[in-house]
């Protein structure tokens, strides 16, 4: 089951009773999803993997990396591993930690840096955005000093 976090709670409390001895793996970013998820063996798990969805049988990864997976409360550190082996036999890339916090804080700094500067910038992440957004142009535009210290854009005419 995947949700957005304002729907962790709802969906958390369906799950109860549910399949009591399967275990839950949280990918949410930030911290704190697995405190939703009481009396159940739960996988931290933590993704810089993205892409631009195409359709619902293509996607372009952007970024195509591991998933970081560990313990949480008293999850077995043997399940993690078992769990990040059936991802990489899938064929996509998983790695177990026996402690993910500073993992999860890796990515809570990583996202802050970058939506900070893209909303700052205006300038999006996703390559295929920025061809877009860019008229065509395969670059983005270039940033100069502005008055009082702010930053502005200098489009390039060709």
């Amino acid at each position: 089951m995947a949700t957005k976090t304002t729907e962790l709670a709802a969906a958390a409390a369906r799950l109860e009773g549910r399949w009591p001895a399967a275990a839950v793996m949280t990918v949410q970013n930030g911290l704190g999803a697995e405190a939703a998820f009481p009396g159940r063996r739960v996988i931290s798990a933590v993704t810089f993997m993205s892409g631009t969805r195409h359709s619902d049988t293509h996607v372009e990864y952007i970024l195509d990396t591991e998933t970081w997976l560990g313990p949480y409360g008293e999850t077995p550190y043997e399940l993690v591993e078992e769990v990040a082996a059936t991802i990489v036999v899938s064929g996509l890339r998983a790695r177990a930690f026996e402690d993910l916090l500073p993992a999860q804080w890796s990515k809570l700094i990583f996202n802050a840096t970058v939506n900070a500067v893209a909303a700052l910038t205006g300038l999006p992440h996703d390559p295929a955005l920025r061809h877009a957004r860019a008229g065509g142009r395969s670059r983005p535009p270039r940033l100069r000093p502005g008055r009082g210290g702010q930053a502005s854009r200098r489009v390039r005419r060709r």
